[in-house]
């Protein structure tokens, strides 16, 4: 260890001064730690210390001529031991890769919602010469992504992630996962602002559609990714099946909202005029009647020659 401690102050200029090797083993791994003196026998200042690149240089070339290991990034270091903005530093980079590997990441936005749990945000700046650039901020230190892993920019991290995630082409969704709006449904035309609720997840309810139902309840279920349909609001109303069980009036949407096919009827058949005059409050009562009845005439839809074949019904 000593002949390769003297060999390292050769190779990075450090001559004709006062030092002294203590060699340690209080770690997994033994090494040593060289104190010298930055002024050398003739006075002058040995300049050559702080050079860093060329310290990285002799460093790789004395691993490898050893045959020592040649040690990790940032993410295979004990943070714990650091301090200040360093220990913050590491942590940042450690807490990246996590998130980006996270099940739940998927995207952009769900990774710096991964980040946020570790008390990490980002924020992009334009230099002048307009290139984008992003910083990670933790506490009070920020640091460029550059400087903390070549593959944490933005452009980098969503190239891992897609390749991690790839997505399937999706009827209901676009490539960045966001929800297709939905332009027409069952003969209705959906306004903007329905729409626009249609694609935040809002319940949208639709009158005046073909099929048995002529009032519908339309909603993105996130977790089926696909719209369903019922035939009272799922915010609110509620139905008994059975006697005792209850339900909301769910029906089975086909992979084409704009035919109207597609739709069974879960047979609510005990409910009550009353009960579906109080559910659909916006109707009027000649309305809420004719739209009862055509529900009650609904439970001939589970013949078998009628229902759709395209999927489970609900």
């Amino acid at each position: 260890m000593v002949k390769i401690a003297e060999e390292y102050m050769d190779k990075m200029g450090i001559k004709n001064t006062p030092y002294i090797i203590v060699r340690h083993l209080d770690k997994n791994h033994p090494h040593c730690h060289i104190v010298f003196s930055r002024v050398d026998y003739n006075g002058e200042i040995i300049d050559t210390t702080t050079n860093f690149k060329r310290n990285k240089r002799v460093c790789r070339a004395i691993t490898e001529h050893y045959g020592f290991q040649l040690g990790e990034d940032k993410l295979s270091v004990d943070p714990s031991k650091l301090r200040g903005k360093e220990k913050v530093r590491y942590q940042v980079a450690q807490n990246i890769r996590r998130a980006i590997s996270a099940p739940d990441v998927h995207d952009w936005a769900s990774f710096t919602a991964e980040l946020y749990k570790y008390g990490i945000t980002t924020e992009e700046r334009i230099s002048k010469n307009g290139r984008n650039n992003l910083y990670y901020h933790k506490g009070k230190y920020s640091f460029w992504s550059v400087k903390l892993h070549k593959d944490y920019s933005r452009k980098s991290i969503e190239k891992t992630i897609a390749n991690a995630h790839p997505r399937i082409e999706s009827t209901w969704l676009n490539p960045d996962g966001t929800v297709k709006p939905l332009s027409a449904f069952r003969g209705v035309r959906l306004t903007e602002q329905q729409q626009a609720d249609y694609v935040a997840g809002k319940v949208v309810r639709l009158d005046g559609c073909s099929g048995p139902q002529s009032t519908v309840y339309i909603r993105f279920d996130r977790e089926a990714m696909r719209p369903k349909t019922y035939s009272n609001n799922p915010e609110t109303a509620t139905h008994i099946i059975n006697g005792n069980t209850p339900s909301l009036g769910l029906f089975n949407i086909s992979q084409n909202p704009m035919s109207g096919e597609g739709y069974t009827n879960s047979g609510y058949d005990n409910e009550t005029f009353q009960q579906f005059r109080a559910s659909h409050p916006g109707m009027t009562y000649a309305e809420a009647l004719r739209a009862w009845k055509v529900k009650k005439r609904g439970k001939h839809l589970s013949d078998p020659n009628t229902m759709d074949s395209g999927g489970p019904h609900l």
